[in-house]
């Protein structure tokens, strides 16, 4: 942990039980003026670099909010986005700062030394990540991969363009989850989404660009999902549904 936010209307009692045992085992505090004014000149000024420094060392900056607001904000100013908690009785407060921070695990009275890839059930951790897409929070094995759609007609290439959401084109189409070797194809029919222009990258989100213009059925998508799809029409042709 790199930096304490602490209520005002707690800050003197918590403040000079926490800090000085903190400082017993040997933790340098840095903190704003209020911090200092309860703890004494030992505690060093912080800086508007402390509160962006993860320190990886026995250095705790500790600062003095007036609201949840304040603190909310300071997280999202100086943070990492990684892992942060609350500690609190008061439900509400705390769904407002689950709700609010956007940070890849938050916490509600609980250590965030459990944000971790083991304690998640994910297998072996074998990285972090504060990105949005497409890996998040602790990264397994599974991170490092990607998945794609392979798409299977029974008729001519055809290739649409600006079509009627209610054409008599557009058809349901079976989504069976792809396994290698496998050709189950019991899964339930559902319908895709508004469809899929193809990016260059594979990793990463992929396949999202909503709208069902210009797209050719000899390409394959690489998308965030594992599935095998079959596209059917009642002239038994190949068709497109974008509803």
């Amino acid at each position: 942990m790199e930096t304490l936010l602490v209520h005002r209307d707690i800050a003197d009692a918590f403040l000079r039980s926490c800090g000085h045992a903190l400082q017993e085992h040997r933790v340098e505090l840095r903190g704003d003026e209020r911090t200092r004014a309860i703890l004494g000149p030992a505690v060093a000024l912080a800086t508007e670099q402390d509160w962006r420094t993860e320190y990886l060392d026995l250095i705790l900056s500790i600062r003095i909010v007036d609201s949840l607001k304040e603190a909310v904000e300071h997280i999202e100013t100086y943070g990492s986005h990684h892992t942060d908690a609350i500690v609190t009785e008061d439900e509400p407060i705390a769904q407002a700062f689950l709700r609010d921070v956007d940070s890849s695990a938050v916490f509600w009275n609980a250590s965030t030394r459990l944000n971790d890839g083991g304690e998640f059930g994910f297998g072996a951790e074998i990285g972090i990540s504060t990105n949005r897409l497409h890996a998040r929070g602790p990264m397994a094995l599974e991170d490092l991969t990607t998945y794609k759609y392979v798409v299977r007609g029974q008729g001519p290439l055809e290739r649409l363009t600006h079509r009627n959401a209610h054409s008599p084109l557009m058809s349901p189409v079976s989504l069976v989850p792809y396994v290698p070797g496998s050709y189950r194809s019991h899964a339930p029919s559902h319908r895709l989404p508004r469809i899929l222009s193809i990016p260059s990258r594979k990793l990463g989100i992929a396949g999202s660009q909503p709208s069902p213009r210009s797209f050719a059925f000899d390409t394959i998508l690489f998308v965030q999902a594992r599935f095998r799809v079959k596209l059917r029409k009642p002239n038994g042709g190949i068709g497109l549904p974008v509803r």
